[in-house]
């Protein structure tokens, strides 16, 4: 996977050149020939220069980023321009230079991890050494010597067969070189491991093609070809560890700590979050190299671990601009009203305001709010929403079904289309991204969409109407109306926030916000599960403390801006840098509604093309990170319930089912029963439904039950408040099985029954078969995203046209399946009842780190599994189980 499109662009182009120095321009092997037999008393001359610090290890990667574990195991990042250490978080053993401003560190007790910009996050345990490279791979050797690669998009090792290690470095391709337990020294080619001569404690390898080990003996030596081998250096002995510059310069620590240099790191390379400013630049050499400063070199006959004394010169601690809030702005929640202008705030006596206000600028939408924030509930809910800088607001509900705000009617309402993401330009038109991450565009009279053109993710800035796109992997694209086309832009994110100038501004895959308007993007020292940035480039987002934060004109600092009463989870910004939020119980609030011509918005949905299906190539669209609080991991925990909590004490529990409010229900051989938040119980219906014999239950938006029989003939029965309503999916005599059901926001519902799916709209009191044939269960997602599990329990996904394995090619057979609001898809393995989650971004269900075998799960709204086991063998422990924040 490309991890920095620009550094790898580099980088790749540079190979050719860097690997010059080997023989016939390829990589040194065993078997280099042989050229004039080379001197006996064969050295490397050098000079060395005492570095400030001291140290046990050492790295530096292709684009010149320094790194150390100090003698008392900080982490140390060198500063270039003031040519000293820097002390980070973290205490380690072991230490490697990775992409971007990312170092990996071993601690003394064997535990590998990562710094994602804020703190380090742990990756494994029992490992020995780590390497890494600029463009993103890692490899670790473990403490039995096993040798694995780290797989970004499944959160997991792979191991590398053929041979146990001890030290590990990276070459410029990104392949692994190894000196094993007993010292020899080994190379990755095509699936191999090829042997070289020597014996070593440890090993480097530079950008240029250059490698160096420190031998048995405590000494310095350089790879040379024709015949290979190992040419000492003159001038250190006692040598520790090795990091070599991009250009093949040694830096060494000898036993003592102190570190000696042949080059000198010294341009302004990318900075840490720890430096605090927004001048950083990425290198602009042509190839990644070290820039060379020549020392005032220290005269010795030899440099040894006590010949010269040097004192330990400590950098001053770096610390990070102060993230925490300021005095919070915002006032109550008022409740927003009706009549002809809609939305009134009666706690301001402020209804609506024009794009701009008074502003009296060329560009009144770009003009920026000094009120107060002052919020609104509009009474509608929503799943995302997103403003145009007309003051266009369109919203999208659990299923993906698309609204639009009326002023005027003081209320969300329909407009044609089914989107899994959602923008809106500058003419009030919205863009997005349906479920399989399709593009689409409204143009004002239909959807239209954006042919060969697919996304995860989309947003829209400015007056011109930059569009930027993210995908899985999270590289990020600039879409071109004039050709049709997209182009990469620097920076990574897998939600995207375009400024008005078209800057990027992006969540990362680990929640770190950034603005990307260059590679590396800047950190913004927040951890987000949302971003947004109005017309006027004010910057909002919801941390991942669920907080809504505002950042300051002048600097990166956040200030916090009050929710009072409800727990914010996403935002979208419109006119003037007004905020609209989402909250985790999917309310609408605002704090100004945005006057605009409405008088054609009731026709344009009227007579406007619904279809967003579209064709030709498909994308993976990531799970929100918006959704909650609820955040996956692989190695989820549960909290415990039994069915023995319901009201009627359950005897037979049959399934578990969630709902489009965040309602939680299960069923079984005495009815359904809901989950109680506060008393952690299951309690009766206020209103219980006819039948108690039921295969499926389901709820829509507005908390409208529904259920389908469990024997023939299939009918299904809508239970609204007190009255219940049955439908026949097929006819009153059908003998065919119903099998299940899924139900969408607006009260769509699909049944499976027999081999066939059925759907009956929310307008419609009809069932119509929409597939005749290998269909078992029906699942609906984000967008209209509808999955099956097929009669031979082969997991499917629909793309528009057909429903496609998942994986594609060889499909995961399930026992059970869910689909969640957020995107989220689990089933549960059909041979070991175990519990996986799909990763959109690698195509593949990745396993869930638990242990008790489950037969049926759900999903609710925010992502969250919930897994029971219906045959009573685990009842002592708890039979329902969810997941854990």
């Amino acid at each position: 996977m490309v991890k920095n499109v620009f550094l790898r662009g580099v980088v790749c182009a540079a190979l050719v050149l860097a690997l010059l120095p080997l023989a016939g321009g390829g990589p040194v092997t065993a078997q280099s020939p042989r050229g004039a037999t080379p001197p006996a008393d064969e050295t490397v001359q050098a000079t060395w220069t005492l570095i400030p610090g001291r140290a046990k290890d050492l790295s530096i990667n292709a684009a010149a980023m320094a790194y150390a574990a100090g003698n008392d195991g900080v982490a140390l990042r060198w500063r270039a321009t003031s040519q000293k250490w820097a002390r980070m978080s973290g205490a380690f053993a072991r230490i490697t230079a990775a992409e971007g401003n990312r170092p990996w560190g071993v601690t003394e007790d064997g535990n590998v991890m990562r710094f994602n910009g804020l703190w380090w996050e742990p990756k494994g345990d029992k490992v020995a050494d780590v390497a890494g490279d600029a463009v993103g791979n890692i490899y670790i050797a473990r403490v039995s010597g096993a040798v694995e690669k780290w797989e970004p998009l499944s959160q997991s090792w792979k191991p590398v067969p053929g041979q146990m290690a001890r030290r590990i470095a990276l070459d410029i391709r990104g392949k692994p070189w190894i000196v094993t337990p007993t010292g020899q020294i080994m190379r990755w080619e095509d699936g191999v491991w090829i042997s070289l001569p020597g014996v070593a404690r440890d090993i480097a390898l530079g950008a240029d093609g250059s490698a160096v080990i420190v031998d048995a003996s405590g000494n310095l030596r350089i790879l040379r070809s024709s015949p290979t081998r190992w040419v000492p250096y003159t001038g250190v002995t006692g040598v520790v560890s090795v990091a070599l510059t991009p250009n093949g310069g040694p830096w060494v620590t000898l036993a003592d700590g102190r570190i000696f240099a042949t080059v000198l790191i010294r341009d302004q390379v990318p900075l840490t979050e720890e430096e605090d400013k927004d001048k950083a630049e990425t290198p602009h050499a042509p190839v990644p190299q070290a820039p060379l400063a020549q020392a005032k070199p220290i005269i010795a006959p030899q440099i040894t671990a006590s010949s010269v004394q040097a004192g330990d010169s400590k950098a001053a601690e770096s610390t990070a601009p102060d993230a925490k809030a300021d005095t919070p702005t915002a006032q109550g929640i008022g409740t927003s009203g009706g009549g002809s202008g809609g939305g009134s705030n009666s706690n301001s006596g402020k209804s609506s305001v024009s794009p701009g206000g008074s502003g009296g600028t060329s560009d009144p939408a770009a003009s920026t709010t000094n009120e107060k924030l002052e919020f609104v509930d509009t009474r509608g809910t929503a799943q995302q929403i997103a403003i145009g800088r007309d003051g266009s607001v369109f919203a999208l509900d659990t299923s993906g079904g698309i609204t639009r705000w009326s002023n005027t009617r003081g209320a969300f309402e329909s407009f044609p289309g089914q989107l899994a993401r959602i923008a809106v330009d500058s003419q009030g038109n919205p863009w997005g991204v349906t479920s399989v991450g399709r593009v689409f565009r409204h143009d004002g009279t239909a959807w239209v969409q954006v042919q060969g053109v697919t996304a995860s993710d989309i947003s829209i800035g400015g007056k011109d109407d930059i569009v930027l796109l993210a995908n899985a992997d999270g590289i990020l694209s600039r879409f071109d109306m004039a050709t049709g086309k997209t182009s990469n832009v620097p920076g990574l994110g897998v939600q995207v926030a375009a400024g008005p100038d078209g800057t990027p501004w992006t969540i990362s895959k680990d929640h770190i916000a950034q603005r990307c308007g260059k590679s590396p993007c800047t950190p913004l020292f927040q951890l987000a599960r949302s971003i947004a940035v109005g017309p006027d480039g004010t910057v909002f987002l919801v941390n991942t403390n669920n907080l809504l934060m505002r950042k300051r004109p002048a600097d990166k600092k956040f200030s916090q801006v009050l929710v009072p009463g409800h727990t914010p989870a996403s935002v979208a910004v419109g006119p003037n840098g007004f905020p609209w939020v989402v909250t985790s119980e999917r309310k609408v609030l605002a704090t100004r509604y945005f006057e605009r011509n409405e008088s054609g918005d009731r026709v344009l949905a009227l007579k406007s093309s619904g279809d967003t299906s579209g064709s030709g190539s498909t994308a993976a669209v990531v799970a929100s990170q918006s959704a909650s609080a609820f955040t996956f991991t692989k190695n989820l925990k549960f909290d415990k319930y039994k069915s023995s909590d319901a009201e009627a004490n359950m005897g037979m529990l049959s399934d578990v089912h969630a709902g489009h409010t965040g309602a939680v229900y299960i069923s079984g051989d005495t009815g359904v029963f809901k989950f109680n938040t506060k008393t952690k119980k299951f309690e009766a219906l206020d209103k219980a439904f006819s039948n108690s014999s039921l295969a499926d239950v389901g709820e829509d938006e507005s908390g409208t039950l529904w259920a389908l029989s469990q024997v023939a003939p299939a009918r299904v029965y809508r239970l609204k408040g007190t009255q219940e309503k049955t439908y026949y999916v097929i006819n009153s005599t059908d003998t065919n099985s119903p099998r299940n059901m899924a139900v969408a926001a607006d009260g769509t519902v699909y049944v499976a029954v027999g081999e066939s799916l059925y759907k009956k709209d929310a307008s419609s009191n009809v069932f119509k078969q929409i597939e005749s044939s290998d269909i078992f269960f029906v699942h609906l997602g984000a967008g209209g995203d509808l999955w099956i599990m097929n009669q031979s329990y082969d997991v499917q996904q629909y793309t528009g046209s057909k429903f496609e394995n998942r994986p594609k090619g060889t499909a995961q057979e399930a026992q059970d399946m869910a689909v969640g609001a957020d995107g989220s898809v689990y089933i549960l393995d059909k041979t070991t009842n175990l519990l996986k989650k799909w990763n959109a971004s690698n195509g593949r269900f990745d396993d869930v780190n638990i242990t008790q075998q489950m037969h049926r799960v759900t999903v609710t709204i925010e992502g969250r599994p919930w897994i029971v086991n219906t045959s009573g063998d685990i009842t002592s422990s708890g039979d329902i189980w969810r997941a854990k924040d």
